[in-house]
C-alpha cells in the first residue's frame, strides 16, 4: 500500500488515503477512524463509477467514532479511474472478486474476524452478491438506495421524468423522453437511451427529495483534497464508461430471484421518496423485504429523503446505522 496522507497525530486514530493492488490493478481506498480497535465497515459506492469518499468524509464523520470507515474508489472510478482497463474484466463477477480481495486484506490488516458492509444503489447490489458468495466474512449488511430489479427501476425513472416534464411543460425533456420511449431498451443504443432517461430524472430532482443533488455532489468533488484536477475532470467520464460496460449485466438484475435468502442480518435504510410515483402497490424494496429470509431483517424509512438518505438525513442515518449494526 502507498499511504499518501496521514492527518492524525493520535496513536489510535487513522486518516489515510492509500493505493492498493486489487485484482491486479491499482485502486484507491480511504481509511478513517478514531480508534483502530473499532470494527471495520466498508462502504460500496453507487453508479457504477460514482465514487463518494469525499461525501462520506463530510457527512459520515460521526461514524468514525464507532467504526474504521473504509471508502473505496472501485476500478474505473475516481482515483481508480485508470484501472478500468482491460475492458474484458469489467463484469459484476470481477467487482465481486475485487470486493472479496479488499475485505480479506482489511481483515488481516486490522486483525478482524469479520467486517460490516454498507452498499448504496449499485453498491447495494454488489454488496448482496458478495454476501451470497462469502457470507462468513460479514457481521451484517446495510443497503441504502437498494436496487432490487433494474428493469422495474428504469421504468419508474422514466414514468417519473416524463410526468414531471409534462407538468412543467418542458418541451425539450418531453421530446427527448418520448423519442426514446419507455424502457426496457435493447439494441446498440440501449445505454444511450437509458442515459437520457437518467439525465432527466436527475434534473427533475428524482435523486434528492429536497433537490440539489448534482450541485452538492459537484461541490464536494471540486473541493476534495483527495483528487487531482485531472481526476476531477474524469468523474463524469468514469460514470459513463463504467455504466456502459456493465449495462447489459445490470439490466438483468433481479434480487428477488437471485438472493431470496441471506445468511447474515440485513438492514434496508430507504428514503421514502426513493423512486416514487410508482405504478405498483408496493415499492420494489418492500416486495423484496417481504420475501427475504435472513437471521434478522429490518426496513427503516427516512421520511425526508429520496435515493440518498445517508446524505439528506445524515444525522439520523449515522445514528441508526450505529445503533442497528452495533
Amino acid at each position: 500500500m502507498n499511504n499518501i496522507t496521514n492527518e492524525s497525530k493520535e496513536i489510535n486514530r487513522i486518516a489515510s488515503l492509500e493505493s492498493i493492488n486489487i485484482g491486479g490493478v491499482e485502486q484507491w481506498i480511504s481509511i478513517r477512524g478514531n480508534n483502530i480497535n473499532n470494527p471495520v465497515i466498508l462502504m460500496l459506492h453507487g453508479g457504477p463509477g460514482s465514487c463518494d469518499m469525499c461525501m462520506w468524509k463530510d457527512y459520515g464523520a460521526e461514524l468514525e467514532k464507532h467504526f474504521i470507515v473504509v471508502t473505496w474508489d472501485q476500478r474505473g472510478s475516481g482515483k481508480s479511474y485508470k484501472s478500468l482497463a482491460p475492458e474484458e474484466k469489467i463484469t459484476i463477477e470481477q467487482f465481486i472478486s475485487d470486493t472479496h480481495e479488499l475485505v480479506t486484506t482489511l481483515m488481516k490488516r486490522f486483525n478482524k474476524e469479520k467486517i460490516y458492509l454498507h452498499g448504496h444503489s449499485w453498491g447495494s447490489v454488489l454488496g448482496i452478491k458478495t454476501i451470497l458468495k462469502y457470507p462468513e466474512l460479514f457481521y451484517a449488511f446495510a443497503g441504502t438506495g437498494q436496487v432490487v430489479n433494474s428493469s422495474i427501476t428504469e421504468k419508474i425513472i422514466y414514468d417519473f421524468a416524463l410526468t414531471k416534464a409534462k407538468a412543467l411543460n418542458n418541451s425539450e425533456a418531453i421530446n427527448e423522453l418520448e423519442a426514446i420511449g419507455a424502457p426496457p431498451y435493447s439494441g446498440k443504443d440501449s445505454f444511450e437511451k437509458s442515459s437520457i432517461n437518467d439525465k432527466w430524472f436527475a434534473k427533475f430532482n428524482g435523486y434528492y427529495f429536497k433537490g440539489g443533488f448534482n450541485e452538492d455532489y459537484v461541490k464536494h468533488i471540486m473541493a476534495a483534497k483527495e483528487y487531482t484536477m485531472e481526476e476531477k475532470k474524469n468523474f463524469s467520464q468514469a460514470m459513463l464508461n463504467s455504466g456502459k460496460l456493465l449495462f447489459n449485466e445490470l439490466e438483468s438484475i433481479n434480487l428477488i430471484k437471485e438472493a431470496p435468502k441471506l445468511e447474515i442480518p440485513v438492514y434496508f435504510m430507504i428514503g421514502r421518496y426513493d423512486f416514487q410515483n410508482l405504478p405498483y402497490e408496493k415499492n420494489p424494496i418492500e416486495n423484496y423485504f417481504d420475501i427475504l429470509e435472513a437471521p434478522k431483517k429490518e426496513l427503516v424509512w427516512f421520511e425526508e429523503s429520496a435515493h440518498f438518505p445517508q446524505f439528506e438525513e445524515s444525522n439520523k442515518f449515522n445514528e441508526l446505522l450505529v445503533s442497528k449494526l452495533l
